[in-house]
């Protein structure tokens, strides 16, 4: 099976991914929160090691993990009532995310091959969802230092795929670093590098030595469908 290069950063990386997620476990805590109500069976877009299934403070009768990168699900937590899945999510049909209560998805959604077309997926076929996103304002001063484009998708755009009783908020977070190479660090080993373009060594060099912050930048589009239209708390 042919793996794109960021299953393939995973996978090389699944060792040293739970030290450097912090980030995705906070964002797994604050989508989580919003969910309204507890539902039963659950379907976990790129469930890497676990995170959103290590968050759930409640009973479940079936959960079921889809990931692309089996190192990855070989860390997820196992439990009788836990099904896990080597797929590309892409993949799936339709009328699959209709046999869940809801269906999750927590800074995974970026890694398809088109986020816009499989959130359009979402809104029409699924009873209810929890989506958290990066979006293309994530490092954004790194990328203009090296002058790189991004993959990632406009919050903007996902936005305008929402239905009305879809509820959303973009929030920025960052992370500070002791110096510029615990950055590079820190965006080679956590798996949110996302492919940035490979640049010189001398640009290297150059970032390390005048690069003047401390801090990397994240944007990330929560986006709930509740039942019944509930709101999504504060």
């Amino acid at each position: 099976m042919h793996k794109s290069p960021h299953i393939r950063e995973f996978s090389k990386n699944s060792d040293s991914y739970e030290k450097y997620s912090f980030l995705q476990k906070k964002i797994a805590s604050e989508l989580l929160k919003n969910i309204d109500f507890k539902p039963q069976k659950i379907l976990d877009i790129g469930c890497g090691d676990g995170v959103v299934f290590q968050t759930i403070d409640w009973e479940i009768k079936k959960f079921v993990g889809i990931d692309l990168s089996k190192e990855m699900l070989l860390k997820h937590p196992k439990d009788k009532n836990v099904f896990l899945l080597e797929k590309d999510f892409d993949l799936l049909e339709e009328d699959y995310f209709k046999d869940f209560d809801m269906v999750v998805s927590s800074s995974s959604l970026q890694w398809s091959k088109n986020p816009y077309i499989f959130l359009e997926k979402l809104e029409n076929n699924s009873k209810s969802f929890a989506v958290s996103i990066f979006c293309d304002k994530t490092f954004f001063d790194f990328r203009k230092f090296f002058n790189v484009d991004t993959f990632l998708p406009s919050s903007e755009k996902l936005i305008s795929i929402l239905s009305n009783d879809t509820l959303h908020t973009v929030k920025k977070y960052t992370l500070n670093f002791k110096d510029n190479l615990s950055m590079l660090r820190y965006i080679k080993k956590s798996g949110v590098s996302g492919g940035i373009k490979r640049t010189s060594v001398k640009n290297i060099r150059d970032f390390i030595k005048n690069y003047d912050k401390k801090e990397l930048e994240f944007e990330v589009l929560f986006m709930i469908k509740n039942p019944q239209n509930l709101h999504c708390k504060n």
